[in-house]
């Protein structure tokens, strides 16, 4: 995608998404308000109002859709519903046809439509009339990719937004192209099931299979008398990193998956929770059953992140870095989730004591922390009530609040500033803090212990040859890490 592409994208009954050309990402509409374009001249209309700069002549959605997981309420009370919708491309002066891949294989051939007799169409029509004229050159033959056409400059077409004059694309063998897709891409959940047990069992099938045919082939290097022990040790490792790799895949597929389940279904629950609130009369018995659901889901999302994190960071340390960003955005982002919750429910102070309540015994664990070289992230909630289990609070960090200041290390210039308290005062406070000091680094290095000792590891043992004595085995858990020194 061109970064400097004007976008806008819409879903009914939220607020309206624009791209951001400082940002360089999708952002809000500024005023709030939620939109539902019944046209596409509505569309074309807010691109011009959007992007005021700029010479707006036309309008055409993207080949591909695209997934947002902060999608606003309207005035933005809340923004995180979950939703998959299509992108408009808002086209600046005169419009040019993006360029159509043609991938270079015999079975696919690049080709365009243009009718002059009654040239303005919609996309849509010219895309079915694109796939017509391609499954006519054969039974298995698809769209791979298109583009609008325009054989007039816009100031001489009497087309209007969204209307076409033609269309070029690349026709394509269905079955090649899958073929292909597969050859550089291992699919684990095919058909979108990607619950706990289709998980185990697959990570369970794959890590026998390998373990079979790790045998197999050491097995076979054995027979082999030339076959120095140097090369079947190196052989061994080789697919004992190409496993690690299929390990890899696997979780981040499922990751992937499961996190978009859960998505859905907090979008789906936070809808029921608007919708119930703006109503005139509120069942108070069904308010309280959908604030329980509100906390079971976000419950479930906290604890599916930590977990996974904990996983990955023994699977890949340098994914591990990677997503680690990311997963405590998204922890960051549940506990403001809670607290838009819990300012929504302010005339039901007892639902509103159970979300608090409820965020607060959410703690993030202390090996999902950024360095300490690490550029901030996110929003920090160093006002709210629960700004001690905030990710990016600071132990030093001055608040304006007293009631905020950390009760561990208060700053001993404050100390001797208020009046009355003697040094016998001072000293049993700094004994206080002495004490609760050594009882939190005994509690984190038995934390950090348990974290860094996984039950039952996967176990390879390798030597510089093999006997037949030798009994190659692979043992899995929940951890996935090859613990062996040569690897």
């Amino acid at each position: 995608n061109d970064p400097y592409v004007l976008r806008v994208t819409f879903n009914c009954d939220k607020v309206p998404k624009y791209y951001d050309l400082t940002t360089k990402d999708f952002v809000d509409d500024k005023s709030g308000i939620s939109r539902c374009p019944k046209n596409k001249s509505e569309i074309l209309d807010y691109c011009r109002k959007t992007y005021k700069d700029y010479d707006i002549v036309n309008i055409v959605h993207e080949n591909m859709n695209q997934h947002f997981d902060n999608w606003c309420d309207n005035g933005r009370k809340m923004c995180y519903f979950s939703a998959t919708s299509r992108v408009y491309r808002c086209v600046v002066g005169v419009y040019y046809a993006h360029a159509v891949s043609v991938p270079e294989d015999k079975h696919c051939k690049f080709d365009f439509i243009i009718d002059r007799t009654d040239p303005c169409k919609d996309e849509d029509t010219w895309v079915k009339a694109a796939h017509k004229k391609c499954h006519a050159t054969g039974k298995h033959k698809v769209v791979h990719e298109y583009s609008p056409l325009e054989h007039q400059p816009p100031n001489l077409s009497k087309c209007g937004a969204d209307q076409y004059q033609g269309i070029q694309f690349s026709c394509c063998d269905a079955d090649k192209i899958k073929s292909n897709h597969k050859s550089h891409h291992v699919n684990f959940f095919p058909n979108g099931t990607c619950d706990s047990r289709t998980f185990s069992r697959i990570r369970t099938s794959l890590l026998k299979h390998r373990s079979q045919k790790l045998q197999h082939l050491l097995s076979n290097l054995k027979k082999k008398a030339k076959i120095s022990p140097e090369l079947r040790n190196t052989t061994a490792k080789n697919f004992l990193t190409e496993t690690h790799k299929l390990l890899l895949i696997l979780h981040q597929q499922h990751y992937v998956c499961a996190y978009k389940v859960i998505t859905d279904k907090k979008t789906k629950i936070l809808e029921s929770l608007t919708k119930l609130l703006n109503q005139n009369n509120i069942n108070q018995a069904k308010l309280r059953r959908i604030v329980d659901k509100v906390t079971r889901v976000l419950d479930h999302e906290h604890k599916f992140l930590i977990r996974q994190f904990h996983h990955i960071q023994h699977l890949s340390p340098k994914e591990a870095a990677i997503r680690r960003v990311q997963d405590l955005k998204r922890l960051q982002t549940i506990h403001k989730a809670l607290t838009d919750v819990a300012n929504i429910l302010k005339q039901f102070p007892n639902l509103q004591d159970t979300i608090i309540n409820f965020k607060k015994a959410l703690i993030i664990p202390s090996f999902m922390s950024l360095p300490k070289d690490h550029t901030e992230i996110g929003h920090s909630e160093s006002n709210d009530e629960s700004g001690r289990n905030d990710i990016n609070a600071k132990p030093n960090q001055h608040n304006n609040n007293k009631e905020n200041t950390d009760p561990i290390r208060p700053p001993s210039e404050k100390i001797i500033e208020k009046k009355g308290i003697s040094m016998t005062a001072i000293v049993i406070i700094a004994g206080g803090c002495a004490i609760i000091l050594v009882a939190t680094v005994i509690i984190a290095a038995v934390i950090m212990k348990s974290n860094n000792e996984p039950e039952n590891p996967i176990k390879v043992p390798l030597s510089k040859d093999f006997g037949s004595e030798d009994d190659i085995k692979i043992k899995c858990n929940s951890k996935y890490k090859f613990f062996d020194p040569n690897i």
